[in-house]
């Protein structure tokens, strides 16, 4: 295989010369069999699962959808390979290898402020959040009017309507290569952050279409970004629905006070697990297809039960239910419409007709919320594996769980002498 890439490399190499330090593809037909060659090369070096991980990261850092190596910075290693008259595929990977450290070396993380308008109103105070190396803050317009009459900012929206004054601001404090990057990174978190707030919005509430098209079940989105970078307005984002005349909503005391537990006084691994649940749900509620919606649902609580890989999907259904019965006192009725609701779910992934409404996806909507809910205030304090058998003994009968009960108190008195 080492000589069909040496092959490889020395036709490429054979297609190019050098001229004034740069490497000069040479036009038709031979042109034409660089690039055959150098797609062959990219292929055989994407084949490396830990280049393809190192360079997927890379990525970020150049620029969303921009490969590293389609441009002068693999014609530098072509150049310099044709100088020293090496042509193996050995020599070719260690200078690649080089290319890359000195890339991640010069590459320098700089700090990011991005701002995101949020048709919301409060009066409470929500403290600061923190993911990792993340901070996230809600401001008012009035403690940023200085930075958002920037009249660069004024000027990228000159002709779109948009109302500064009538938001709040979520600010996201984030060291990154490139805005592209620090974005990507903190919509995701953003997300997370408005999913829990329409989730207290919403928690409970159902809704169905009187006329007209399914629409989604919450207008809390965003519409624009304002990138900062050290202080200095970089440039902006904005969403497919980016109108500025979305319903306000009013956030009150007592979820502000969770929110500000939940994420900052909760261990990492919990954390992580109630983000996803929770930005999985906030998909739900924004997806203006039901189906994707009911989709984004199940999701959640496939997060929210903790499913993991070799967990079949029916266990989900088994600790849904156990829980409602805790929770709820749940009918047989109940029981029924949970299998319904599994049953939709395997016909729409699975591509067959599914069917699905809105009182289905409203019903999948609650069942998930009473299982943030479970977990928010039940199991939170709980470490992972202790959330996992506290699942699988909701599932037994009082009468085994007293058995169990004994047992492991013999076991432990045995212990004691």
């Amino acid at each position: 295989m080492a000589n069909i890439k040496d092959e490889i490399l020395k036709k490429i190499l054979d297609s190019s010369t050098v001229i004034d330090s740069k490497v000069i593809k040479l036009p038709d037909p031979r042109f034409i069999e660089y690039n055959r060659y150098l797609i062959l090369l990219l292929s055989d070096l994407m084949q490396d699962q830990n280049f393809q991980k190192r360079l997927n990261k890379l990525r970020y850092y150049f620029g969303l959808g921009k490969d590293v190596f389609l441009g002068s910075e693999l014609n530098s290693i072509f150049k310099e390979m044709k100088q020293e008259s090496k042509n193996s595929y050995d020599d070719f990977k260690e200078k690649l290898e080089s290319l890359l450290n000195k890339i991640e070396k010069d590459l320098k993380p700089v700090m990011y402020e991005l701002y995101y308008p949020i048709n919301l109103k409060t009066d409470g105070q929500i403290d600061i959040i923190k993911f990792r190396d993340i901070q996230i803050e809600i401001k008012s317009y009035e403690e940023l009017k200085v930075l958002l009459e920037d009249n660069s900012l004024k000027e990228d929206l000159k002709l779109e309507k948009f109302t500064k004054s009538k938001y709040k601001y979520i600010k996201v404090t984030i060291w990154a290569r490139n805005k592209y990057y620090a974005e990507k990174v903190s919509t995701r978190y953003v997300d997370v952050i408005l999913g829990l707030i329409a989730f207290y919005l919403n928690c409970g509430r159902e809704y169905i279409t009187i006329w007209g098209n399914i629409k989604e079940l919450t207008e809390l989105k965003l519409n624009h970004i304002f990138v900062f970078k050290e202080g200095t307005y970089s440039g902006y984002y904005y969403s497919d629905d980016k109108r500025d005349d979305k319903k306000v909503y009013d956030l009150n005391k007592a979820a502000i006070g969770k929110l500000n537990e939940l994420f900052n006084n909760v261990k990492p691994n919990i954390q992580e697990i109630l983000s996803k649940a929770i930005s999985w749900y906030y998909n739900g509620l924004t997806a203006k297809d039901i189906n994707y919606s009911f989709l984004n649902f199940w999701t959640a609580l496939e997060i929210i039960t903790l499913k993991k890989k070799g967990i079949p999907h029916i266990e989900i259904v088994k600790r849904l239910k156990s829980a409602l019965i805790t929770l709820i006192n749940i009918t047989k009725l109940d029981e029924h419409k949970i299998d319904r609701i599994y049953s939709l779910r395997n016909n729409l992934v699975h591509g067959e007709s599914s069917n699905i409404n809105e009182f289905d996806r409203n019903l999948l909507k609650v069942y998930v919320e009473h299982m943030i809910e479970f977990f928010i205030f039940r199991l939170i304090k709980y470490d992972i594996e202790e959330i996992r058998m506290i699942f699988q003994l909701m599932q037994k009968d009082n009468i085994t769980l007293e058995k169990s009960k004994d047992l492991t108190d013999f076991v432990i008195s045995l212990r004691k002498k």
